[in-house]
């Protein structure tokens, strides 16, 4: 394992944990913050043109960019062959569970499908941005051979 890879394994390790400690937490991670969170979005929507921000756009909005960090660890571990259905797979197993374990054994916290379409978005996302910079690469890489 490269120094490269030692160091993309232990960030990709920190993110992972962090998404497990705030979907498996026993109370909601913004609970302490709604308040702010609250006035943010009124502020937000008073902005012209951003009057369809809401809490539920949020959360949303929050569990996809959640899941990113998600995606990249699975691509870069996962195998090769067939590795987009493989991490989509992956995570859609991995959120199914969190949201099995949270309507299950945490009962201040809600599972919700929506959450996992979310996180599932997040990491669709981050395997197409993956795939265009992984294209763009071998195009500069081909065209430099010239």
């Amino acid at each position: 394992m490269t120094r490269r890879d030692r160091v993309i394994f232990v960030i990709g390790l920190g993110a992972v944990i962090l998404v497990l400690v705030i979907t498996l937490s026993p109370t909601p991670v913004d609970r302490s913050f709604r308040d702010v969170i609250a006035h943010a979005i009124d502020g937000i929507r008073a902005v012209p043109g951003w009057g369809w921000m809401s809490w539920a756009w949020l959360d949303r909005f929050a569990n996809v960019l959640l899941f990113v960090p998600v995606g990249l660890v699975l691509i870069r571990w996962l195998p090769r062959a067939h590795f987009r259905w493989t991490t989509l797979a992956t995570a859609l197993l991995l959120s199914l569970g969190i949201e099995l374990v949270q309507w299950v054994l945490l009962p201040r916290r809600t599972a919700s499908i929506s959450d996992v379409i979310s996180n599932i978005v997040g990491v669709g996302g981050t395997l197409i941005v993956w795939e265009i910079v992984q294209r763009s690469r071998t195009r500069g890489e081909v065209e430099r051979q010239r």
